[in-house]
């Protein structure tokens, strides 16, 4: 097992075709460089003293796309480069420690003939600057034409294909257990389109052993640690997790599986939790034959909803409903209107990205103004206690929501890790 802090990269093959409209936005140009005819004289004539202050000092500059700079090194893009990706270490034994452990992964990639892991070419160039991070050094690597987007767009590129992924899973799985890598997620791990077979596929991309974090935590995930969470792959295929299991079982030593034999059980519940709310929402949905089309909540019930919401507010002794600000005001019918419309817009909207009818009819109710999920405009987190306590009782009344989970109800079905980091006070309805 591999005990040194380093880097990977990692890309694949699967028995799938890729959704070609995704990936047309996402292949980029062609590389106009190459670590093969990039020389480090190349690099060192254009790195002038502004754009090494900037990299050292981590500060914007116009010629500078910062990857990655809260780590051991700075992993930059300069746009005199295209097609390469630079990576500035605070030290020549972290630096030395990257470059061989990618070199190691690629053997391993290559001897267990891991068709579904790629690792980008890498190469070290001695630049005639002293001025670099006290060192003369820097990794180059050939960028590699993966699946872009934020937390929650890679988090879907996973959803979306996760039944071709079975293959990359399993692999994975096992290049974990032989590396102790430990820090799994979408933006270490993003979806590449093999050129010749048009595959989607794993690209390991800027990955390292962090430092103090065991090796089961790369399989299984951490929970709540200061800093950036590492989740683990078992985490983000829960369907695969006996598939993953048994890759573990066959590959580790015995007596070190037994350090972890509870993790295994617990990764175990927990997937078949959540395989089995999705097999009874799938049974509601057959039920109320409900598609991707369909509206969350029908227009023509509106008249109907409204007139229960009278008499439930009339049960509650006139009283009126409690909003997040404190204040005493109960919603006009107009309010009440928009807020049905806000849910059918947030759910058509996510119909378009999720292919999964569970994640796609799936509202993320909460006050965060700034959430991506709605427009969310103030009367849906001025009202949040009236839509929690009154309205979405009487839809569920209708058969129109299948389940209201609160945040530890949602965390216990890994929700935050599978779709978008959640807050304390969200409410996942499934609609």
């Amino acid at each position: 097992m591999i005990n040194n802090s380093v880097d990977y990269n990692c890309n694949e093959i699967t028995t799938h075709t890729a959704d070609t409209s995704e990936l047309a936005t996402n292949t980029g140009k062609i590389h106009q460089y190459s670590i093969t005819t990039l020389s480090a004289k190349a690099i060192s004539s254009y790195l002038n003293d502004q754009i090494i202050n900037s990299i050292e000092t981590r500060v914007h500059h116009n010629d500078i796309s910062f990857l990655n700079k809260i780590t051991n090194s700075t992993v930059v893009k300069i746009s005199h480069f295209p097609g390469i990706i630079f990576k500035f270490c605070d030290n020549d034994q972290y630096l030395q420690a990257r470059i061989s452990i990618q070199k190691l992964a690629k053997s391993i990639v290559a001897e267990k003939k891991f068709t579904r892991l790629t690792i980008p070419e890498a190469d070290v160039r001695n630049l005639n600057n002293k001025k670099v991070y006290d060192s003369t050094m820097v990794i180059i690597e050939n960028e590699l034409k993966i699946l872009k987007g934020n937390q929650q767009q890679l988090l879907q590129h996973y959803a979306n294909n996760e039944k071709s992924l079975k293959d990359a899973v399993i692999q994975m799985a096992e290049f974990i257990c032989l590396t102790d890598l430990n820090d799994i997620k979408p933006e270490n791990l993003p979806l590449i389109v093999d050129t010749q077979t048009n595959m989607i596929n794993f690209a390991l991309v800027d990955l390292e052993l962090v430092a103090n974090r065991p090796l089961f935590e790369g399989l299984f995930g951490s929970e709540y640690k200061w800093g950036e969470q590492a989740y683990g792959l078992i985490r983000y295929f829960p369907k695969y997790t006996n598939d993953i299991i048994k890759v573990i079982k066959n590959t580790l030593p015995k007596d070190f599986i037994e350090h972890f034999s509870n993790k295994l059980s617990a990764a175990t519940l927990k997937a078949d939790r959540i395989i089995s709310r999705e097999q009874d929402i799938k049974k509601f949905y057959t039920t109320h034959a409900t598609t991707a089309n369909t509206s969350a909540i029908p227009e023509t019930l509106n008249n109907i909803i409204l007139a229960d919401i009278k008499i439930a507010l009339t049960s509650l002794g006139g009283q009126q409903i409690v909003n997040y600000r404190g204040l005493r005001k109960t919603p006009t019918e107009q309010t009440i209107i928009e807020i049905i419309k806000d849910i059918n817009m947030v759910i058509s909207t996510q119909t378009k990205v999720w292919h999964n009818i569970i994640h796609a009819r799936e509202w993320r109710f909460t006050m965060d103004y700034y959430t991506q999920d709605s427009n969310y405009r103030h009367y849906i987190c001025n009202n949040f206690l009236f839509i929690k306590n009154v309205l979405i009782p009487i839809l569920k009344k209708y058969n129109l929501v299948h389940s209201i989970l609160t945040y530890a109800e949602a965390c216990k079905l890994d929700i935050h890790v599978l779709r978008k980091q959640l807050h304390s006070h969200d409410l996942i309805i499934q609609f």
